[in-house]
């Protein structure tokens, strides 16, 4: 078993196959999948983190 995810490797297998098929009746019937590359560009600075400020619920209002 896998201690990281808790799946073991059969079932691992068992979804990506499910999944693969999946794709592959949705591409039959005509679908379309549109890859979008959003990797950032290494020149695009660290815009930080809303955990940066050491406030432990900064989603919550004050």
């Amino acid at each position: 078993m896998d201690k990281q995810t808790g799946i073991n490797i059969a079932e691992k297998q068992r979804l990506r196959e499910n999944i693969a098929e999946q794709v592959r009746k949705f591409l039959d019937a005509g679908g379309n999948i549109d890859v979008v590359d959003n990797t950032p560009s290494s020149n695009t600075p660290y815009r930080g983190s809303i955990w940066d400020t050491g406030n432990r619920t900064p989603l919550l209002p004050d």
